[in-house]
């Protein structure tokens, strides 16, 4: 059995962490510096020296960047297709997923994890604002949300028949289009 002692000799390792006599380096890093925190261990049985380099990086991990732009994402009519692609990106690179934190979308629409508003505008969707918040949270539960906005229309006017000659008639003859 081996009476080994452990011990830091140079340098510092991060704040929040300690090193147990018996070697082991455990604690909270409390502190985000941003910088590699190089340091040495040193072990003795007593007898015999050893000393090792080691180094930790402590990086603070930030929440998601949004890149689509608050306010107005569409204005659509009801029964139209909708595919809007909200984006942010993670400085670190972490994967993100997105879901809806408040508000409501319009009938028919659904925000998807990545980030997609897809669907169609349901035909009964009254015409108006529909405002909603969307969190965009990475995999450390870093978090971010931004408002946004869909406006939906009346439907556009259109003509039943088409455009052209819609008879021939003589005179006297009773005519009734139902445009």
């Amino acid at each position: 059995d081996y009476n080994l002692k452990f011990s830091v000799v140079n340098g510092s390792i991060p704040t929040g962490l300690t090193v147990s006599s018996d070697g082991i380096v455990a604690g909270t890093i409390i502190e985000d510096n941003n910088e590699i925190n190089e340091f040495t261990l040193e072990v003795t049985d007593g007898i015999t020296v050893l000393h090792q380099k080691f180094s930790l990086r402590v990086i603070h991990n930030t929440s998601p960047v949004w890149s689509t732009a608050s306010g107005f994402i569409t204005s659509t009519f009801a029964d139209n297709e909708v595919n809007i692609q909200l984006s942010s990106y993670d400085r670190e690179a972490d994967s993100i997923t997105y879901t809806l934190a408040s508000g409501s979308l319009p009938d028919g629409l659904v925000l998807t994890g990545d980030g997609l508003i897809t669907g169609i505008v349901g035909n009964e969707v009254d015409q108006g604002t529909y405002s909603f918040s969307v969190k965009a949270v990475d995999q450390f539960n870093n978090s971010t949300s931004r408002n946004f906005k869909i406006g939906i229309v009346n439907n556009p006017p259109f003509w039943a028949i088409p455009e052209g000659i819609v008879g021939v008639y003589e005179v006297e003859d009773t005519v009734v289009l139902d445009l």
